[in-house]
């Protein structure tokens, strides 16, 4: 996804302080990312873990969905393209958890 000109920054905000909270109160909501491109600042991943196809699916179709669009597709130069992947391998470093 590619901010427009002068709105990365408040990208990142409407991300951080609105899109995240709204989002983790669904139902089945694990992880939540948001990349940045090291070498086009404008670009960006959102990456979410679900419990579940099932509760992705349903995140979809939520008012939660449709508010976090209306904030952010003024913000961006297109329409986010959705892939899905199911996790394969998990590992954490425990070491570094201590």
């Amino acid at each position: 996804m590619t901010a427009k000109p002068g709105k990365a920054q408040k990208f990142v905000s409407v991300m951080k302080d609105s899109v995240f909270p709204r989002t983790k109160e669904c139902k089945g909501a694990r992880r939540l990312y948001l990349l940045r491109s090291t070498k086009k600042k404008s670009d960006f991943v959102v990456l979410t873990l679900w419990d579940g196809k099932k509760e992705a699916d349903g995140y979809a179709d939520s008012e939660a969905y449709t508010k976090n669009s209306d904030e952010l597709l003024p913000l961006v130069t297109s329409d986010p393209v959705l892939t899905e992947y199911d996790v394969v391998v998990h590992e954490v470093n425990s070491a570094d958890l201590s």
